[in-house]
């Protein structure tokens, strides 16, 4: 208990420690010394710390805070394994392929095939992956998770043929492994079903090393998101400080008035946030063989006579129709609501994401499957990813707008206190 006090004695300031702190450490051990007695002392040195405040300790308090932050989140992160698989596509026998580039152009086409979402859900129900995700977000988001933070496909060696690597992390080493596996699976199945659509012979695929049971946990060490906390600490306690000279020293706004503007502008933030409509963006992938037809279909299916029938069709805007008429709205949503954006060009093939955005979910989904429809009746097309059902807004952003209302607000207020001192000075 001793050992407590002590510790709560050096978190007062050093000032205080020269002249009371040998005082204080007789008199506990003449009065005897209670766990309530070391939250006191802890208590009492906060608030002492907080009152005597200056540039240095904001700096190093707020290094220590983010260093503590990081260290807990990184500790109540969850760790991730991940299985790598090493495998070979080459050219079939002689004379099949001409292309020296085949073995190339068929793994991205493979690849587009497996990261498909229709693909990728039968790999989840297969293996029963993130079953605690499907209770709370909807497939769409998933898959995409899955695309963006588990699945790496990597090539290593692209002469002759191509050796890449496929990797898949989970929080589970046999997990892992078994996602791992099913891909490749998938690989292997759609190389046969893409050679057979096309008449041709299917590459030839082989695994050089199946999928691996992970030991150990990959990704940075945990001292280096503490490393990283702290440097983050560190860049705010600067700003912090900045902005308690400023208030301290030059007088020109209290930090009662600073945190008025901060906490208005944090107001207004929400409000505004929730005033603005919410925008749902749904998405389809295509895929051609005829990527000039397909910009011929494009720019058919964009033209004004195109959209205004499709909005009429669909119903879109009626207000804005009535009010502003039908030309008015079909730039608006030639310009602002529909995208077409090419995806990857893969040799003979290039992939095309189609998206259209509304505040009706459900709508903003119809329409994609509308256009869609368009693109594949008249260019040679297959769809690779239907038009997907969006859960959750891509607009507004409800928690970036408050918060940069509060920082708006406190420039504002910085801003207000050095005109009136300007004004006080010329008086």
């Amino acid at each position: 208990m001793r050992t407590l006090v002590r510790w709560a004695v050096m978190l007062y300031p050093a000032a205080w420690r020269a002249r009371y702190g040998g005082e204080l450490e007789a008199l506990m051990e003449d009065a005897g010394v209670r766990g309530g007695d070391v939250w006191d002392l802890a208590r009492g040195a906060v608030f002492m710390q907080i009152t005597t405040m200056n540039f240095g300790k904001i700096v190093a308090g707020s290094t220590v805070a983010g260093v503590l932050a990081a260290g807990i989140w990184a500790v109540a992160q969850p760790r991730q394994y991940v299985s790598t698989a090493v495998m070979r596509m080459s050219s079939p026998a002689a004379g099949v392929w001409t292309d020296k580039m085949a073995p190339m152009q068929r793994l991205q086409r493979l690849q587009q095939d497996v990261l498909s979402r229709g693909s990728l859900t039968k790999i989840i129900q297969a293996q029963n992956l993130f079953q605690k995700e499907r209770q709370q977000l909807p497939l769409e988001d998933i898959i995409q998770q899955m695309r963006d933070r588990n699945i790496q496909i990597r090539v290593m060696d692209g002469r002759g043929g191509a050796t890449f690597t496929v990797n898949y992390s989970a929080g589970n080493p046999a997990e892992a492994q078994a996602a791992t596996r099913a891909i490749v699976t998938a690989m292997i199945e759609r190389n046969v079903a893409q050679a057979s659509a096309a008449g041709d012979g299917p590459a030839n695929i082989e695994v050089i090393d199946g999928a691996s049971l992970p030991s150990e946990a990959a990704g940075q060490g945990r001292a280096w998101v503490v490393g990283r906390g702290g440097l983050a600490g560190m860049a705010l306690g600067l700003v912090f400080g900045a902005l308690w000279w400023v208030t301290r020293r030059q007088r020109w706004v209290s930090l009662w008035q600073l945190a008025g503007f901060a906490a208005a502008g944090m107001a207004l933030g929400v409000g505004v946030a929730f005033l603005i409509p919410n925008e749902f963006i749904s998405t389809a992938v295509l895929r051609t063989a005829d990527a000039r037809e397909m910009q011929s279909a494009v720019t058919r299916v964009l033209s004004d006579d195109s959209v205004a029938a499709m909005i009429h069709r669909q119903r879109l805007f009626t207000k804005e129709v009535s009010s502003d008429g039908i030309e008015a709205v079909t730039r608006k949503v030639r310009n602002q609501r529909i995208r077409v954006q090419v995806a990857a060009v893969n040799g003979g093939m290039t992939a095309y994401v189609v998206s259209f955005q509304y505040p009706d979910r459900f709508t903003a989904q119809r329409v994609t499957k509308d256009l869609v429809g368009q693109f594949v009746g008249q260019a040679k097309t297959e769809v690779l990813d239907p038009a997907s059902e969006p859960q959750t807004p891509s607009w507004p952003n409800r928690l970036t707008i408050p918060l940069m209302g509060v920082i708006a607000g406190a420039l504002l207020g910085l801003a207000a206190g050095y005109l009136r001192r300007e004004k006080l000075v010329t008086a």
